[in-house]
């Protein structure tokens, strides 16, 4: 309930900011709320995601980019 609380701020947060700025493109994903994190995505201290939790970040965010920004690296 708190997650999607936050979601439904920060989605109007967005939503405000690109109408207040049009020539920017300016999106929200909730995709990380629902990512299922595992002991080998966490660093030593069991909060902040290692390098392989910081790989799962980014693949989820860039999957949820709207496929016009995408571009091969």
């Amino acid at each position: 309930a708190v997650i999607h609380r936050m979601n439904v701020a920060l989605s109007r947060a967005v939503a405000n900011t690109a109408a207040r700025y049009p020539q920017l493109d300016v999106v929200f994903s909730d995709r990380l709320s629902s990512m299922h994190i595992t002991p080998e995505m966490l660093s030593l201290d069991c909060f902040h995601p290692n390098a392989a939790g910081q790989n799962e970040i980014s693949r989820l965010l860039w999957e949820s980019v709207p496929l016009r920004w995408r571009f091969d690296l």
